[in-house]
């Protein structure tokens, strides 16, 4: 793991200091500039800073990083958690950190990450949803995900339970590269029983983010601020499934500060873990009913829709040729190409293997 910048490391020891917070570090970030290592200049004509916290802030800075260690000698046992974790640290001045974030009117002052940091600087279309996802649900996020991968796309989205899980496991289903931004620390994985899913996340080229130090817990307040940063990463935002007052509608509240395009799947009226959804079309998102709504609205030139069957026989597509939305018999199939019953059913049966075909009431339907 590449040894985190000067600037990175001051930000840490100011980040584990008593007397500051995330905010106020993130304020400082913000009023007097992303490189710490100039800030000692600025301290006494910046007035947008409360006078106790420039005394308190004074004595900590440094503009040598030969200093660094001489002046906080702990720091290297911060250095040494974050190796001993395999985990990474960016700061807004170095040049690895992702512009959209530089954007924002709240900007991270560090983030740990885990995996490959190229991977957020690339084009990224947000997934979000409902941790009680239906299976509709769970397999449109996964679908969408496999094609926007396909694409050429980063998915990006939170590692939750439901819609965040199908997200990530259709983006590397795709052959794709996928970003989960956690609400803790990241000595740790919450969920835990997502544990095994980050792995696979990180083994297939992915990273996983967050803006909190290593020790700290996943709390509920947090989860918020986390989905600023997943919309922040992003060219657009998708609402797949949420309930009203969720998490996920949170998310797209930051996309709209953001100028980031927020895109939502419609569902059922009658369905709870469709409300957000619908409120959000209501309000102005735009419908989504097929990945390349997103991609259209983003302007992403090399996205190609991928074929879905790459794998049947040339047979078994003849006969997903016949499929449309409406059931179709194997009499009917029969009866157009001309073959045995045993040869329909043989590619029909391949067809549902590769998932391009599903049996509705003894009929077919293209899936």
């Amino acid at each position: 793991m590449k040894t985190p910048s000067s600037a990175a490391q001051l930000l840490l020891v100011l980040h584990t200091h008593p007397a500051f917070n995330r905010r106020d570090i993130d304020y400082f970030v913000q009023v007097m500039g992303t490189d710490p290592m100039r800030w000692d200049n600025q301290l006494t004509s910046c007035r947008r800073i409360n006078r106790e916290k420039i005394r308190l802030l004074q004595p900590l800075l440094v503009d040598d990083a030969a200093e660094l260690l001489a002046v906080y000698p702990y720091l290297q046992q911060h250095l040494d958690q974050l190796h001993d974790c395999e985990v990474g640290l960016l700061c807004p001045s170095d040049e690895a950190y992702p512009e959209s974030l530089r954007r924002l009117r709240n900007i991270p002052s560090l983030l740990f990450y885990k995996g490959d940091a190229t991977q957020l600087c690339l084009p990224q279309i947000a997934m979000v949803g409902s941790r009680q996802a239906s299976l509709p649900g769970q397999r449109a996020s996964r679908e969408f995900a496999y094609q926007f991968a396909r694409g050429g796309f980063v998915v990006t989205s939170g590692l939750a339970r439901g819609i965040d899980a199908a997200a990530h496991r259709g983006c590397m289903d795709g052959g794709g590269k996928t970003i989960a931004v956690l609400a803790c620390g990241l000595d740790d994985v919450y969920p835990k029983r997502h544990r095994g899913l980050a792995k696979e996340l990180l083994d297939s080229g992915g990273v996983i983010l967050s803006e909190y130090p290593l020790g700290i817990p996943a709390l509920p307040h947090q989860f918020p601020i986390r989905n600023r940063l997943i919309t922040g990463l992003s060219q657009a935002l998708l609402v797949v499934e949420a309930a009203r007052h969720s998490g996920s509608v949170v998310s797209a509240k930051w996309a709209v500060e953001q100028g980031v395009d927020v895109f939502a799947v419609p569902g059922s009226i009658y369905s709870p873990q469709s409300e957000g959804c619908l409120d959000l079309l209501k309000q102005g998102a735009m419908l989504a009913t097929a990945p390349s709504d997103v991609v259209a609205g983003v302007q992403f030139e090399w996205f190609e829709q991928s074929e879905p069957t790459p794998l049947l026989s040339s047979q078994a597509k003849a006969v997903l040729a016949l499929l449309g939305s409406d059931p179709v018999g194997v009499d009917s199939i029969v009866q157009q190409t001309k073959w045995p019953v045993a040869r329909v059913m043989a590619c029909l049966a391949e067809c549902e293997v590769a998932g391009s075909a599903q049996m509705v009431a003894n009929r077919y339907i293209r899936r």
